[in-house]
């Protein structure tokens, strides 16, 4: 799994059960299917599960951290973001700024190699 599987995932659902269907599973009790999905890279239903986790307590904070942990470890954007704005949440403000900038350090670098690259072939 990485960040160009993820993010054409998260825009064709290829693979991932669409967030509407997710949040319904979850609304009527459905949530080994959720769990089930979520062990196999899907995001929707990973996020889903991690909210619920969040709200309760510190055991559920660790449970959706372990949720979202593999999708933000690949500096997919969204998972990231969603990773700080759950530490933000339980104030936990530092952690999500390291979170975010290093992060951002490696989009930045990401980016910057690309751009160098185009440059150095536009240049030869």
């Amino acid at each position: 799994m990485g960040r160009v599987d993820l993010e054409h995932r998260r825009r064709t659902y290829a693979g991932w059960i669409p967030p509407t269907v997710a949040a319904l599973l979850h609304e009527h009790g459905h949530h080994d299917v959720l769990r089930q999905a979520a062990t196999h890279d899907d995001w929707f239903c990973a996020r889903r599960l991690a909210e619920t986790a969040s709200a309760s307590g510190p055991e559920g904070q660790a449970t959706a951290l372990a949720l979202l942990e593999p999708f933000a470890a690949t500096g997919w954007w969204p998972a990231v973001d969603t990773v700080a704005g759950l530490l933000t949440e339980w104030e936990q403000h530092e952690e999500a700024i390291v979170l975010s900038a290093q992060r951002a350090d490696l989009r930045w670098s990401a980016l910057g190699a690309g751009f160098e690259g185009s440059l150095h072939h536009a240049v030869s």
